[in-house]
């Protein structure tokens, strides 16, 4: 099928079709109801002529054949809230002496057949309020029909509330205008008698004239009214063009009727949604795109088996790939030196460094743990991802004591930048210990006793001359000679200057002389044992307690 005015639309909502006199949502929507129940509700709003049994879609742009009168008595049960009364064509019939045998607003009653005597008063409800509410706040909607006919059309009757709906066969044959307030019901029909085809005669141009002027001055003298809500009906806000709960991606928003256990579908089902796109690529964001990398872009998004028609008619649709670059979450972190840690001197940092489309990535530092800038890059730009490994290598020996904030920051192809930012603090390294200069403190030891030597008496027997002896006076036994000790390297009494320290020396051994006497050959003449006592010598020891041992010899004088 093709619509009225040969265009199509896409998907649209109801109000829009019917508004509209739209062909192709109409055969949809029989498509989808089912040509039974179609056939079921037209009977219960008055229509009988639908008997034949080869009916087929086409049924709702016009096939079958409907009488105006039950076309109209149809559109009457939506004018009184569901409850139908059947027409009435002889409003009143009187006898030859004037008496009234039926007629509307008589004791005697409508003049309606016998068939038609079974309705009660003020109808039957056919079909619920709340369904013909609905219908008639959208025929009455001027600015949903205006996108086909325009706001000033000859469907609407200035500031009354008014539903209508126009019909056009093919060929121009028939054309028709229908309408209703909640007072007054009229339908129109322009044809040819032979049913000959007219020249672009259409509902609106040909029916829809003598349809308005009827009804303005038909409801001249009545009060505007308008069409009541029924219980069971609220207004929601949703999206103009969807009906739905307007997702954020909705351009226009307006309030409409919708019965309360049929609320609009929401905001997810709206056609309009805002996708997001990998600006690297321009397909789909994935969950690991950088938030700085994802750009937002709305969409009036079709159905796939609808997607085609879309595109071929401008209608731009979003990509259907996601973006085969950010397949992995970024690793932006600083695991050495950790949050709060004391740092000095030359700091190894250590990390991660490593993102998709992945360029380069630099550490920085700032003062304070909440720096306003951050220094030129001290390491970087490295042009190699790094995972959990040695990113550089930071010296902080020229910075000054207190809170630095250290910061790693990675890029990638899209000019994203990544960061992650650690706070510690800088305090000077120890410096190394200087020599400084002791003050001696000396040990004075009690000197060490040297024995004399002992002369060892001879162990040869000396033999007696077998002659008389010749007195010989004896040699006298030699002096001992004295061996010169050496002179002692301190020897003050009260020690009283600092000496400069130096390396610790090594320590030696405090010399210990001893004094051999000389031995005497023994001889003939010398039969007894001969004994030297020689002076002791006493050894003094003076200790620096620094380290520093000073060592000397005082020897007593024979």
């Amino acid at each position: 099928p093709t619509n009225y005015d040969n265009k199509e639309r896409g998907m649209v909502t109801v109000r829009t079709a019917l508004a509209n006199s739209l062909n192709i949502p109409a055969v949809r929507a029989l498509q989808h109801a089912g040509l039974p129940a179609f056939l079921e509700t037209a009977q219960r709003l008055g229509i009988t002529t639908l008997t034949r049994p080869d009916y087929g879609l086409s049924l709702s742009l016009g096939a079958g054949e409907i009488p105006l009168i039950e076309m109209t008595g149809a559109f009457a049960v939506l004018a009184n809230q569901g409850r139908r009364m059947p027409p009435v064509t002889i409003t009143r019939i009187v006898d030859g002496h004037g008496n009234i045998i039926c007629g509307s607003g008589t004791d005697t009653g409508a003049c309606r057949s016998s068939a038609e005597q079974s309705y009660v008063a003020g109808g039957e409800q056919v079909i619920s309020a709340i369904d013909a509410f609905l219908i008639s706040d959208m025929l009455s909607d001027n600015e949903a029909r205006s996108a086909v006919f325009g706001p000033n059309s000859l469907l609407q009757l200035g500031e009354r509330p008014v539903a209508a709906k126009t019909g056009t066969t093919n060929d121009f044959r028939d054309v028709l205008t229908l309408g209703y307030t909640p007072q007054l019901v009229t339908g129109v029909w322009v044809g040819n008698s032979n049913n000959a085809e007219m020249r672009n005669i259409s509902g609106v141009s040909g029916a829809a004239p003598i349809w308005n002027e009827f009804m303005r001055t038909a409801l001249t003298s009545e009060p505007i009214v308008a069409f009541t809500p029924p219980p069971g009906v609220r207004q929601y806000e949703v999206c103009a063009d969807t009906g739905t709960i307007p997702s954020e991606a909705c351009p226009e928003k307006r309030i409409r009727w919708y019965a309360e256990d049929r609320p609009p579908l929401a905001k997810e089902a709206d056609l309009y949604q805002r996708i997001k796109l990998d600006r690297l690529t321009g397909k789909l964001a994935t969950e690991f795109t950088p938030a700085d990398a994802i750009e937002e872009k709305d969409f009036k998004v079709y159905p796939e088996q609808y997607r085609g028609w879309a595109e071929e008619h401008g209608i731009a649709q979003p990509p259907r790939d996601a973006s085969d670059v950010y397949t992995f979450e970024p690793r932006v972190v600083i695991r050495e030196p950790v949050e709060g840690e004391i740092v000095s001197g030359n700091v190894t940092v250590i990390g991660s460094a490593d993102t998709p489309a992945f360029v380069s990535y630099e550490l920085q530092y700032g003062v304070s743990h909440d720096p306003g800038a951050f220094s030129a890059p001290f390491w970087g730009p490295v042009g190699n991802p790094v995972l959990d490994g040695v990113l550089g290598e930071w010296d902080t020996t020229g910075l000054a004591e207190g809170p630095y904030t250290l910061r790693l920051v990675v890029r990638d192809q899209a000019g994203v930048e990544q960061e992650a930012r650690i706070r510690l603090f800088i305090v000077p390294p120890t410096p190394t210990p200087q020599p400084v200069e002791p003050t001696p403190t000396w040990t004075l030891e009690a000197p060490t006793a040297v024995q004399p030597p002992t002369v060892a008496p001879p162990t040869a027997t000396p033999e007696l001359p077998t002659s008389v002896p010749t007195v010989v006076e004896p040699t006298s036994a030699p002096s001992p000679t004295d061996t010169p000790l050496p002179s002692p390297t301190v020897a003050p009494e009260e020690p009283t200057a600092t000496p400069v320290p130096t390396e610790t020396p090594a320590v030696e051994a405090t010399p210990t002389w001893t004094i051999e006497a000389p031995v005497a050959e023994p001889t003939a003449e010398s039969a007894a044992l001969v004994t030297t006592t020689l002076p002791l010598t006493a050894v003094t020891t003076l200790t620096q307690t620094e380290g520093i041992t000073a060592s000397g010899l005082i020897t007593a004088t024979p």
